[in-house]
Order: C-alpha cells, then sequence, then structure tokens
C-alpha cells in the first residue's frame, strides 16, 4: 500500500509539473498547405463570430482554423500569427499557409497565409506520398497462416529526405461481397517495419518499402486485402488493396501448428498475433519434433503465461476451448493422440500457476463432476451428458470419458458403474496442483464410487454392490506434486483491504479533488 501510495503521490506531481509547460503541438510535414477557405456564420452563443472551414486541394479533407481572439501575446509567432489571420484571411478564397501547427484537427498557427488564385502550383511545395507497388505474399493462405504484405510508397512531391518515418494504419479483409470481416491495426514497430528501397546500389530516401505482417483467423473464398496507411503528419491517408484467398484446411501444417491455431483461436485478433510471435519463437528455441506433446506443451504454455500474464486469471473458458480443440474435426487430420496433448497442456498450465482441472474415467464406468454450488458436468448416464458447470467440456474418446473444467474448492468426483469389470479414475486438480490416479476399481452395474477432492486426501470410496453403503476405502496409487519446471510466470492477484491516506476513506475523498485540479490546471494550459 505504500508503494501504491508513492505511485500515485509521484504520477499526480509528474501530471502537475507537465501541466505547468506549455503543450508543444507538432509541425505537419508540409511547408505548406493550400485550400479553399470558407468563412461561415458561427451558431449563437459561440465566441467567433465566424468559423473558418479550409478544404486541403491536394487531399479534399476539411480542417478548421483556430482563430486568435486577442492581439496582445507577448510570443512574436503568436502575433505573426495573429497579424496574418485578420488582415490576409478576409474573405472566402484559395489560400496557402506556411509551416501550419495542427493539433487535434485544427490549424492552430501558421507563419504566414497568402491569398493565391489557385492552389494546383502550390502543390509541388509539399511532399506527395503515393503508393506505386502492393503484393500479398503468399496470394492463398491457410487460416493463421502469415501473411506479408509489402508496400511501396513513394514521394512525388518536395523532397523529405528521411530514411524511416512515422505511421499507423489497419488492414481490412473483405469478403467477396465486400463485407468486412477482419480488421487489424498496425503501426511502425507494431506488426510492421519500413526501410528506405536501395536502387542501383544507392538508398532512395524518397521510396520506402513497408511490410505489414498479419494472421487471419477467417476462411476467405476470392477474398480483398484494403490496406490504410495514416503517415505522421500527412493530412490523407494512404490506401492500397489486392487479392487474398484464406483456406480453412489445415493441408501442409503440422500436427504443433494445428495445437498452436487451437490455443489461440479464443482471443482477439491482436492478442492472437501477440501469441503466435511468442509461442512461435518458443516453440523454436525448444526445437520440438512436430508431435511430441511432451516437448511442446510446456514452451506452448510459458507463451501463452508470458502474453497474458495477469490477465489469465480472467481467461480460463477460453484456455479450456483452446485445448479442447485437439478434437476438432481439423485438429484430428493430422494430430493422432488428442488425450496425450490434452492431458500434458492442463498438467503445464498447473505447473505455472494456472488452475484448471481434468478428470477423466476408463470404463466400464461413467463419470461426473458437481462443484461447491452444485453445478454438474459430465456423464449422468452412458448416452447424456451436463456441462451445468461454467465453461466446462465433457468428451468420450475410445471408450474413455473426459471431463475438464475451471478448479474449485469443493469438488466432488462421483463414478457409477456400466457394466462388469474394473475401471481406473485419473486427474488434475487445479485447486491443489495434484495428479491422482487410481487403478484396478472393482465394478459391476449400479456400482459407485466417490471421490471429495475438498479434503485433500484423496480417498476413493467405493460402493462394489450398489446398495448405498461403503465397502471399501482406496488410496490412490500416485499422487504427484505439479512443481513448477521454474518460477511460475504469475501468481493470482491478492485482494488486501486498503489502510492509510491513499487507501482509507480520508485519501479517497481527497484524491478526486486532487485530479480534477490537475486536469482542470493542465486544460488552461492547453489553451
Amino acid at each position: 500500500m505504500k508503494r501504491f501510495c508513492f505511485v500515485v503521490s509521484l504520477s499526480l506531481l509528474i501530471v502537475y509539473v507537465a501541466a505547468s509547460v506549455p503543450i508543444q503541438t507538432v509541425k505537419a510535414q508540409e511547408s505548406a498547405i493550400c485550400g479553399w477557405v470558407d468563412i461561415i456564420s458561427a451558431p449563437p452563443g459561440s465566441q467567433a463570430e465566424y468559423n473558418y472551414v479550409m478544404t486541403v486541394s491536394s487531399t479534399g479533407e476539411t480542417i478548421s482554423l483556430a482563430q486568435p481572439f486577442y492581439l496582445d501575446y507577448p510570443d512574436p509567432q503568436d502575433q505573426q500569427w495573429a497579424t496574418q489571420f485578420f488582415n490576409v484571411i478576409t474573405q472566402p478564397g484559395y489560400y496557402q499557409l506556411t509551416n501550419p501547427v495542427i493539433d487535434r484537427g485544427w490549424i492552430v498557427r501558421f507563419d504566414q497565409a497568402k491569398k493565391v488564385e489557385t492552389c494546383e502550383s502550390s502543390l509541388a511545395s509539399i511532399p506527395v506520398l503515393e503508393v506505386t507497388d502492393f503484393q500479398v505474399e503468399p496470394s492463398q493462405s491457410s487460416v493463421y497462416e502469415m501473411v506479408r504484405i509489402k508496400i511501396v510508397i513513394e514521394n512525388k512531391g518536395v523532397p523529405l529526405n528521411q530514411p524511416f518515418w512515422g505511421y499507423s494504419g489497419e488492414v481490412v479483409l473483405e469478403n467477396g461481397n465486400g463485407e468486412s470481416i477482419e480488421k487489424h491495426s498496425f503501426a511502425r514497430g507494431d506488426a510492421s517495419s519500413i526501410s528506405p528501397v536501395i536502387e542501383g546500389g544507392q538508398i532512395n530516401f524518397e521510396k520506402w518499402l513497408l511490410t505489414v505482417k498479419v494472421r487471419f483467423g477467417t476462411a476467405v473464398s476470392d477474398g480483398q486485402v484494403i490496406v490504410s496507411i495514416q503517415p505522421d503528419g500527412q493530412q490523407s491517408a494512404l490506401q492500397a488493396k489486392g487479392s487474398l484467398t484464406v483456406n480453412a484446411g489445415i493441408s501442409g501444417l503440422t500436427c504443433t501448428s494445428v495445437v498452436v491455431n487451437k490455443l489461440i483461436g479464443p482471443f482477439s485478433s491482436d492478442t492472437q498475433r501477440d501469441l503466435l510471435d511468442v509461442l512461435s519463437a518458443e516453440l523454436q528455441s525448444a526445437g520440438c519434433r512436430d508431435g511430441d506433446f511432451a516437448c511442446a506443451a510446456p514452451p506452448l504454455v510459458k507463451g501463452l503465461v508470458k502474453v497474458l500474464g495477469r490477465d489469465i486469471f480472467g481467461s480460463i473458458g477460453k484456455i479450456i476451448i483452446g485445448v479442447w480443440g485437439v478434437f476438432d474435426t481439423d485438429a484430428l487430420q493430422v494430430c493422432r493422440d488428442p488425450i496425450n496433448w490434452m492431458w500434458q497442456l492442463v498438467r503445464e498450465f498447473n505447473r505455472q500457476g494456472v488452475p484448471i482441472s481434468v478428470s477423466g474415467s476408463h470404463s466400464p464406468v461413467i463419470i461426473l463432476v458437481t462443484n461447491s454450488a452444485g453445478q454438474r458436468a459430465g456423464f449422468v448416464s452412458d448416452d447424456e451428458i451436463v456441462t451445468d458447470i461454467p465453461e466446462s467440456r465433457v468428451i468420450e474418446w475410445e471408450g474413455d470419458k473426459y471431463v475438464i473444467y475451471p478448479a474449485d474448492n469443493n469438488i466432488t468426483i462421483s463414478l457409477k458403474g456400466m457394466g462388469t469389470g474394473t475401471a481406473s479414475l485419473s486427474l488434475i486438480d487445479g485447486q491443489s496442483g495434484r495428479e491422482v490416479s487410481f487403478s484396478n476399481i472393482p465394478v459391476s452395474d449400479g456400482s459407485g464410487a466417490q471421490l471429495d477432492l475438498s479434503t485433500k486426501q484423496f480417498q476413493l470410496f467405493v460402493d462394489t454392490n450398489g446398495d448405498g453403503n461403503i465397502d471399501e476405502v482406496r488410496n490412490p496409487e500416485s499422487v504427484e506434486t505439479l512443481l513448477p519446471i521454474e518460477t511460475p510466470t504469475v501468481s493470482p492477484p491478492s485482494v488486501s483491504q486498503p489502510t492509510g491516506i491513499c487507501g482509507g476513506s480520508v485519501g479517497l475523498i481527497i484524491l478526486p479533488f486532487l485530479m480534477m485540479f490537475v486536469l482542470r490546471r493542465f486544460h488552461q494550459h492547453a489553451w
């Protein structure tokens, strides 16, 4: 709490100091912009009598001009701007503004205003960026396969003489009907890179190659990729488009790749992108053979925990969906051992402190899990399942029955005999982080067994003949504590009561007023 108090105090001090310094706006890259200025009567009650709006000739974009209301400016630049504004921009027409300063969609200052007959001649005095080449590689990809979009941009106006420049943008995937089905944002250094083009052994500082990396999670036939790029300081975005087909099939993909795709599938596209980069690096570092679940599961889980951090505790449901994806039809085309993949992944999540449980029974019994709220997941008969426990999953695989569910502090596992013979029970208890197994459990029609995990003694109470009486108490054949391979990447967030002035009632009352004071001072300096 003392650390929190210190951080809050230091942050407020920084904001206060920053608010005391005049805001420095950023000049646009253009040395001048030219356009038609309309002078429009302002709405009643406005501070100004008229509004000034420029339509920039080079881009067609409209932008408002902030007005100087007072001529007594201590800053000579402000005095020059005010004089230019009132003495030059006196009526609608074409105007050229030299070195405009643009802040939050307004031209708030310029060095000089000049009335011109037309803006055609002035366009040569500004940089003009154009897309001259656009390629999508590969033009036919699979779901979640890396797609590289390469865009060549050239400056057709005055030289920028910059090897690199800032930008942001968006990639949109459309289907054959022109409907947007996926969007991915990017910026310089974030899922994209820019570099000057080398021609004839020389660097061309007016021509750049922009590369954007993206993975699409939706299959589309005869689709189209549209890329919008907003250069820093430029008044209009650049746009380029090309064809792309994203196949749903997984031909050519390895088992490990499919497992990766299943694990990241439930997350947002931006998180998928981060996960793919990290998981690919972790797998490459581990050097696992394809399909080697024992080798691949630890780096995959480690990468997920690294990217998600503490958010992973709010993503248990998504993780369960991802793990259960190894039983999807497309995954089974290339992965022949889904049970071991599932089991090993749950083991590794527990080793990283992520509480997920799984229980499996082996014929001739059915299994039913009940949590502390009385909700159930599993089999109530041989052909009827329930998934009342939120985010639980149930499956039967080659005669065996499995339930995966979020950890709970009061889980009861019930077995019911559906024939005569012996059965076994295996489980990973996410609450205690232990893996437990029983074997050679005597079973007959109507027999039952029950395991209460809340006691942590892992004793199985067996009713061999189904008369409701306990005939045998079995201890597990093995109990393994799933110790972390290394220190867990994250631990569950702790909850503590606020103490002291920063956490107590006095602090809670004072803090909003202090923030209001700082924000008011900030806005005063901003204008």
